[in-house]
């Protein structure tokens, strides 16, 4: 393993310290480091599937929106029980340290799944004009809520930058029923990137969880 994947591998155990405080709880399970082939998820999950290829000038294209710096390319995945159930994939690049933001892991494409407590009738997708798109009865339902719709909107973060490097990303906002008659939240999204760490908006996203169960 080179010094790049070293470096990554170690950022990626400290995401879990940044995941735990993103979720106020004292820690989380070990994060699993996966490789591309993956595509970030081990099977059964409920993460939505991400797919990766190499592009020209350093970068790579990712197939379920958008275009990263290409680095050394690992996956973190990481299941969470508590405060309540939640998957998180971290797309993460070890970057040059001329270019590193904190933690020294320019950390892209945070997609996280949160299980539902309430059905819906079909799925649907916060389209570009931020109302839902989909079921057109559990997209009248969550339009009605103003509310919900601006909370909705600013969870997923579509364009950040750190330095010279800038991300972006399609939106990604989902919400679809299982098979098992319950139904699941997922998102992709920028983390937040501050001056002296990395949130990856999981705390929101459970925030947005509840207020959604309690419109369905």
């Amino acid at each position: 393993m080179g010094r790049r994947e070293q470096k990554l591998e170690k950022n990626l155990r400290q995401a879990e310290e940044r995941l735990a405080q993103d979720l106020g709880v004292a820690s989380v399970p070990a994060m699993q480091l996966l490789d591309m082939a993956t595509g970030g998820a081990p099977r059964g999950s409920l993460l939505p599937r991400t797919e990766i290829v190499p592009s020209r000038f350093g970068r790579v294209s990712v197939l379920s929106g958008g275009t990263l710096p290409f680095g050394a390319v690992r996956f973190g995945y990481i299941n969470v029980t508590a405060p309540r159930p939640l998957e998180m994939q971290l797309f993460a690049v070890s970057v040059s340290q001329s270019m590193s933001v904190p933690g020294g892991v320019f950390a892209t494409s945070v997609a996280l799944a949160v299980p539902l407590r309430k059905p819906v009738a079909g799925p649907v997708r916060l389209g570009d004009q931020s109302v839902f798109e989909g079921d057109a009865t559990t997209a009248a339902l969550l339009n009605s809520d103003p509310d919900l719709l601006k909370a909705a909107s600013r969870l997923p973060v579509t364009r950040a930058s750190t330095g010279k490097m800038v991300g972006k990303i399609n939106r990604h906002l989902v919400i679809q029923p299982l098979p098992d008659g319950q139904a699941v939240l997922t998102l992709r999204t920028l983390p937040d990137i501050l001056m002296t760490r990395t949130g990856y908006r999981a705390g929101k996203a459970l925030e947005f969880a509840a207020a959604l169960e309690a419109r369905l």
